[in-house]
């Protein structure tokens, strides 16, 4: 009697952890779906809105652009702030070949991940790390 209790036993456990690993694996399939989704949302959140700057100089062969920021930083007299920025063959808007130097655009650009712009600071031109697209302005 005890051999067929026993049997019993080891079967129901057997069963139940069968509809266990079954019931995770649907749920299991969700979430990496969820992560990818707060991953998008937070890639979007970290894009800051674009920056208006005047270009001081263009360097097609470097891939680079030197600007100054026209309104988020005050500038001490007499000395402007410039920033050079890499800007890689991966970004949109206008190219880099038809931006002159004098011109002025919007830039939108990649920041430092220590930029915390949740905590509502301002992404100022210092802290790109490179360009993302350029917008002619108008």
């Amino acid at each position: 009697m005890k051999v067929v209790v026993a049997v019993v036993l080891a079967g129901a456990l057997a069963a139940s952890a069968a509809h266990l690993r079954a019931g995770a694996g649907p749920q299991s399939a969700t979430k990496p779906a969820q992560k990818t989704a707060a991953t998008d949302r937070a890639k979007d959140a970290a894009i800051p809105p674009p920056i208006s700057v005047e270009v001081v100089a263009v360097d097609p062969e470097a891939k680079t652009i030197t600007v100054r920021e026209i309104t988020a930083v005050p500038a001490p007299p007499g000395k402007p702030v410039e920033v050079t920025l890499a800007v890689p063959t991966t970004a949109t808007g206008q190219k880099l070949s038809d931006t002159k130097a004098g011109e002025k655009v919007a830039v939108t650009c990649e920041v430092k991940p220590t930029v915390h712009q949740a905590a509502g600071v301002p992404v100022i031109l210092t802290d790109c790390t490179k360009v993302i697209k350029i917008d002619p302005k108008s």
